[in-house]
């Protein structure tokens, strides 16, 4: 599944005319920004969800799966943009919300033991 088939993500950033926007062919909407973090890290489908997978990406970090095989259902992916020093932009991907969402609390964590858990 590639990124720009995900359904329902949604842009939580200061402004959704991100130059990669157009690329992804991603419906997106301009809401206020909520607090959180990524949902992910404490559900039982973390490790099989193509929608996480997507999120790894976009952070450039290694794959808990190469081949996800969980299509979640409606998931919100909240992205921010933020300055960084030196006029860089950083850009954060969280899932913020998930019809498939099955509560593991620390799920993540068993499946990465001893490495810090991606906030």
């Amino acid at each position: 599944m590639q990124i720009g088939q995900l359904s329902g993500l949604i842009c939580f950033s200061r402004s959704c005319a991100c130059s990669w926007g157009a690329a992804l062919a991603i419906r997106m909407e301009a809401l206020p920004t909520l607090g959180g973090m990524c949902i992910c890290v404490d559900c039982r489908w973390v490790d099989r969800c193509q929608a996480y997978h997507a999120v790894e990406r976009q952070h450039g970090v290694v794959h808990l799966s190469a081949e996800p095989d969980l299509e979640p259902k409606a998931p919100k992916i909240h992205i921010s943009v933020m300055d960084l020093p030196d006029g860089q932009v950083g850009v954060e991907w969280d899932v913020r919300a998930c019809d498939s969402f099955e509560a593991e609390v620390g799920r993540w964590q068993r499946l990465r033991p001893g490495e810090a858990v991606p906030t």
